[in-house]
This record gives structure tokens, C-alpha cells and sequence, in this order.
């Protein structure tokens, strides 16, 4: 919604996650929340590239921020509005209807993911039946009708297992507590410089 891809927001650096609120400012519900980990220890070389990224989230991105606070000496936080040209994709990701998003923005999010495996996104996006239940038999529950009347994955001579990590993927769910950025703000301290 905001930016091209994962490298843009230093998504295996300083990023720590995206939030759909902040408890510290409850006025910005329906915006996007980003939260940074900065280095506790900054050196010449680490202060430049913490200053290029938040000029970048300060100037290029697709939608107005709206707050930017340091909750202590290690973390900053970004508060951006919803992109106007996103708002209803977006509030069919607060109802946990993923694969009614438009299509425009469906493949927004494939290539933002461009460093993740695609595959678990698109059968989110697309209501994929076989990764359904392939969801439902690591929850350890069959919610559909089937043919052979088995009550469990396990003993169904139909299911055909998707082959797709669970444990290490990003599925997604309904919105919970989760997605609101908890965070204490402390009172300033001395930075620690090299």
C-alpha cells in the first residue's frame, strides 16, 4: 500500500512489523503503523543509514504521514494514512476478506512479496480449497463436507497435502490485538555513539 517491495522498507534491517493501530495514539485508528528497531550502539556508518531511511519514509511514499514518534532510543514509529485509492482494499483486510481485494491490488501485494515465497499469499488471496484445508488439518479440524465421511484430514483418501510450511508462513487471520503496536514510551536517554 505504501511502498514497491520488501527491500524499500529494509524488511530484513531495521523493520520490525506494520500495525493497523497504536495504542499510544488511539486517534489514528484506519491508518498504517510502521515500527523500526534502530542499532543500540551507532556508529558513523550506522547513523547514515538510519537518516537515508527515514528520509525516505519522511518524503517517497504513496500516502501522507501523519505521526512519527520515538517511543525510546531504539525505536521509531511512522503513522501514515491509508492511501484514498486503497481504503476499500483496505477495510476488506480489517474484515479478514482477503480474496475480496481487487485484483489491482492483489498483485501489489505479489510483488511487494517478491522476497517470500508467493505461494501460501496466493492461496490466501484466491480462497485456494486445497490450502484451506490444509489450514483446517493443521488446526486439527475438517470443516467441509467430504465424500469419504472421514471426521479428520488424516484419514481422507481425497486430501492431497499442499506443499507449503505453516510454521514458518505468514498466514493470514482475522484481525486481533496483534496487529495494534503496544509499546511504552520511556523518557529520553543518553545515545550511545562509537
Amino acid at each position: 500500500m505504501l511502498g514497491p517491495d520488501q527491500s524499500y522498507f529494509d524488511w530484513s534491517g531495521s523493520f520490525l512489523n506494520c500495525y493497523i493501530q497504536d495504542e499510544n495514539y488511539p486517534e489514528y485508528n484506519n491508518h498504517i503503523v510502521l515500527l523500526y528497531k534502530y542499532p543500540e550502539v551507532l556508529s558513523p556508518k550506522n547513523v547514515a543509514a538510519v537518516i537515508k531511511m527515514e528520509e525516505k519514509l519522511f518524503r517517497e511514499l504513496n500516502a501522507p504521514m501523519v505521526h512519527r514518534y520515538d517511543p525510546d532510543t531504539q525505536h521509531s514509529v511512522f503513522i501514515y494514512e491509508v492511501p484514498k485509492e486503497y481504503q476499500e482494499d483496505y477495510d476488506w483486510f480489517m474484515y479478514g476478506k482477503y480474496s475480496r481485494m481487487s485484483a489491482g491490488y492483489k498483485n501489489k501485494i505479489l510483488s511487494f512479496h517478491t522476497e517470500s515465497s508467493s505461494k501460501g499469499i496466493i492461496g490466501v488471496l484466491t480462497r485456494d480449497k486445497t490450502m484451506l484445508k490444509n489450514i483446517h488439518k493443521n488446526l486439527g479440524c475438517m470443516k467441509e463436507e467430504c465424500k469419504c465421511n472421514s471426521s479428520n484430514y488424516l484419514d481422507c483418501k481425497y486430501f492431497s497435502d499442499y506443499a507449503f510450511d505453516f510454521h514458518k508462513a505468514e498466514v493470514w487471520d482475522k484481525i486481533n490485538e496483534d496487529e495494534i503496536l503496544s509499546i511504552k514510551i520511556e523518557k529520553p536517554k543518553r545515545i550511545k555513539m562509537k
